[in-house]
């Protein structure tokens, strides 16, 4: 997978990857917002958007993913609508 910025990312469509695909400049003031599970990473993603506009996508393969049973996509067991709900909030949208 090639990550890509998509403007339904804030909702969860996640065509980033996990934060292991991401690295930033030592002057980054952005942190992941602890009260999110699911989104975590999507609403990090959205910040970073807003604060430096697309990222800058290296298509290079620097990093792998593997998908096992104990991630947490696999474990969470809540209605991500909550957190959908949460983020919507936050940002005004």
């Amino acid at each position: 997978m090639v990550p890509r910025w998509n403007d339904k990312i804030i909702y969860g469509v996640n065509t980033i990857s996990s934060p292991s695909v991401l690295s930033f400049r030592k002057n980054n003031s952005s942190f992941f917002d602890e009260d999110l599970t699911m989104l975590m990473d999507c609403e990090m993603y959205y910040q970073l958007y807003i604060k430096y506009g697309l990222p800058k996508i290296i298509t290079d393969c620097l990093t792998t993913n593997r998908i096992h049973q104990h991630q947490i996509s696999s474990l969470y067991n809540k209605d991500i609508n909550s957190e959908i709900n949460y983020v919507k909030n936050k940002h005004n949208i």
